[in-house]
């Protein structure tokens, strides 16, 4: 199995390299409510509280198994079955925090009603969907919110989603104040001073957008979202500062279509005329990546229980950078395939692309555990160890590869050539980079690979 995440699908890009965030309609409020249940904030660790000893520990148990079957159920796209394990969970200990929670989190996004279309389009792609809310379902979620801050009133997290949540519902207020009290918590909570600068956005406060904006601009140095919204704060007024941040936005995410509309706005305002019809036309075929995109993952919402469709949109998610988005799928597909050793790869990959190297080589040692003849997972786990400065099983795994790696395995042998690169081993490299010429003269990375081999330079 010499299979890797895919590089990015086949799109036009008119985008100049050296030169970027969704369009901040307000139903976008709700994503990521989704996120908080399936390895995120609501299963991270036991609820604070103790029980009392008048509660038979078997209902505290069964209230625990039941918010796990229920993190489970969400990270399947199960949500009827969520809902219904945290309910069960809340009946067995109605005082458990966490499950309150996960409930609140799983009803606030099922609240949204599509309600027509804002337009007659004939093309469903281009028809503007209106969104309505479910007031009763709404305000259920956000009371087990609000209920989940009482039992556990330190809990800044918490504190943040019923934030989040009142943001939907604009009830601006009391938004404010629940996220203000995070912040107090925890001064470095990012996506407090985010959902803050938001909301006075929203409000036209430009004075109180920019503060919480800057500040979450530091917090979350990988966020395209940030630059992104104080781009649009100051597009009006200062186009060459907008300019700055929505192309600081794209560096960190090219895909997202609206960094390069509003890109294409601010370089107009310069004069620059040219730079603009360029961003224009990036804009248009990032949306139409965008929307192929997003019924990818809709696809392998809808076959929640097809390990294959999870896979195949979370390669398309990594290919696009969308590193979280992608390991929920990966990880779906690990629990509906256990000993899948592609699942348990991009796993690895994922996680150490995100800073995770010790759990990561825990994935990877299963994959190469069972498919022993890959090359791939060789690789990933060697640079995961090294990652952890485990250099010893860096130097088994070397000696592994160099019995595996075969003439006939040419993608085998460019993964092995590139990681041989990567450790300054050059001549070595540049043996496996001439044999992969030998079958495949056309291979630019190989031609480029063996160039630096021989120049001594690693990539």
């Amino acid at each position: 199995m010499s299979r890797v995440p895919r590089s990015l699908p086949a799109t036009p890009d008119p985008r100049p390299r050296s030169r970027v965030a969704r369009s901040p309609a307000w139903p976008l409020l709700l994503a990521g409510f989704s996120g908080a249940l399936s390895g995120g904030a609501c299963d991270s660790g036991e609820p604070t509280r103790t029980p009392t000893p008048s509660e038979a520990p078997a209902q505290v148990e069964g209230a625990r198994a039941s918010h796990a079957a229920g993190v489970e159920a969400a990270s399947l796209g199960r949500m009827e079955e969520a809902l219904a394990a945290y309910r069960k969970a809340l009946e067995l200990d109605p005082e458990f925090a966490r499950a309150h929670f996960a409930l609140g989190c799983a009803l606030i996004p099922s609240a949204s009603l599509a309600v027509g279309a804002t337009t007659e389009d004939p093309d469903p792609a281009r028809r503007a969907v209106k969104i309505g809310m479910n007031r009763s379902v709404l305000e259920e979620g956000i009371a087990h919110l609000r209920r989940a801050t009482e039992l556990e009133p330190e809990n800044a997290e918490f504190l943040y989603w019923l934030g989040r949540a009142l943001h939907v519902d604009d009830r601006d207020a009391q938004a404010i104040a629940a996220l203000e009290r995070a912040l107090a918590l925890d001064p470095e909570h990012g996506q407090a001073e985010k959902r803050l600068g938001l909301i006075y956005l929203d409000q036209g406060e430009t004075q109180g957008a920019e503060r919480h904006l800057t500040a979450a601009l530091a917090l979350l140095p990988e966020d395209a979202g940030v630059p992104f919204q104080l781009g649009n704060l100051l597009l009006e007024a200062d186009p060459a500062g907008a300019r700055v941040h929505f192309e600081r936005a794209i560096a960190i995410d090219p895909t997202l279509p609206w960094a390069h509309h509003n890109l294409s706005l601010a370089l107009a305002r310069l004069g620059d005329e040219a730079g603009s019809a360029h961003e224009k036309e990036a804009y248009e075929n990032w949306k139409r990546f965008d929307a192929e995109l997003a019924a990818l993952v809709e696809r392998a919402n809808k076959r929640a229980e097809d390990p294959a469709a999870q896979i195949e949109a979370g390669e398309h998610l990594y290919a696009a950078g969308r590193m979280e988005g992608a390991l929920k799928l990966f990880r779906r597909a690990l629990l509906l395939a256990p000993e899948d050793p592609l699942a348990h790869l991009y796993c690895g990959i994922v996680l150490r692309k995100l800073g995770d190297p010790g759990s990561a080589r825990a994935h990877l040692e299963r994959s190469a555990a069972l498919d022993p003849s890959a090359v791939q997972p060789q690789i990933e786990l060697a640079r995961a160890s090294a990652d952890l400065g485990d250099e010893a099983r860096v130097a088994e795994i070397l000696a592994r590869l160099r019995s595996l790696v075969k003439p006939e395995d040419p993608d085998g042998e460019f993964l092995f050539a590139q990681w041989l690169l990567e450790r300054g081993l050059f001549a070595e490299a540049g043996r496996h980079f001439e044999a992969v010429l030998a079958v495949a003269p056309e291979n630019a990375e190989a031609r480029e690979g063996l160039s630096r081999s021989r120049g001594g330079e690693r990539p």
